[in-house]
């Protein structure tokens, strides 16, 4: 269901262990192989994590990141990777200037945004390995129909 920020718990009053609660099913969600529900779920928590929580908050941060592995699942189109591109661009930085460069939460920000830029590339590659297969294919249409190469 919906969430009304007015109504739910403020950080020190029981907020930040929902918040926990959430992240925790954020990342079950995902190994699981549901990112469409992590998807969804992530996306109604963001904000009222950045509400109750704040935005350098590590839960926070945590739901950002299970959010962009959310997009980097299935049928990734361009947009969710660069989507996902730019959150890890926002909270690889936080989580520098919070926890120092050898903390955990920064080594899985940084590998994910490395990841990211893996996907990217090899989503890139398979475009243009898509388009050039569908040249190859237009030109030998036209080449058994008489036509001229375009």
């Amino acid at each position: 269901g919906e969430i009304d920020i007015a109504t739910y718990p403020k950080a020190d009053s029981g907020g930040n262990v929902l918040l926990a609660i959430a992240a925790k099913l954020a990342a079950s969600l995902l190994r699981t192989d549901r990112p469409s529900e992590a998807r969804r779920f992530t996306r109604r928590q963001i904000p009222v994590a950045q509400s109750v929580l704040g935005e350098y908050d590590e839960i926070t941060l945590y739901l950002r990141q299970y959010y962009a592995n959310s997009l980097m699942c299935c049928d990734v189109t361009f947009g969710d990777a660069m989507e996902a591109w730019g959150i890890y661009e926002e909270i690889v930085p936080k989580a520098q200037r919070i926890f120092g460069d050898e903390h955990p939460t920064t080594i899985s920000f940084k590998a994910g945004l490395e990841n990211v830029a893996g996907g990217t590339s090899n989503y890139i590659r398979h475009v243009e390995q898509t388009q050039l297969a569908a040249r190859k294919i237009i030109l030998r249409f036209l080449r058994r129909c008489g036509g001229g190469a375009p």
